[in-house]
């Protein structure tokens, strides 16, 4: 057995910390964070909704699983969206609510790019 395979591989930390909101998000951050279409569409479907799972999100914003999947961690990340997962029954079962900080974030962003 060659030793390259008998040590796992070194984690890459995750570059989240830039994406994490301060107690007063700057305008420049949230324009990072929510400019995405598919983020400001997650966003917005979970603002109307208490809480959405990921297949009803996926086939709501016609995306695939990893294209989602990216988008949702860079939120939940953010501590914008929060994430739980479980089962129903035998199925596993992915989660989504939007935080209160993430609440105040999108209603911010939204009052901040609407036009007067």
């Amino acid at each position: 057995m060659s030793q390259a395979f008998a040590t796992p591989l070194p984690q890459a930390p995750r570059p989240f910390a830039a994406a994490v909101p301060s107690a007063e998000p700057s305008q420049e951050s949230m324009n990072r964070l929510l400019g995405q279409p598919i983020r400001y569409g997650i966003l917005r479907a979970l603002s109307a909704q208490e809480a959405l799972s990921f297949s009803d999100l996926k086939r709501m914003m016609k995306i695939t699983d990893g294209n989602l999947s990216m988008h949702a961690r860079k939120l939940e990340d953010a501590q914008v969206v929060s994430c739980t997962k479980g089962f129903r029954g035998r199925f596993p079962r992915t989660e989504y609510r939007l935080t209160a900080q993430g609440r105040q974030v999108f209603e911010a962003f939204v009052s901040a790019n609407t036009p007067a």
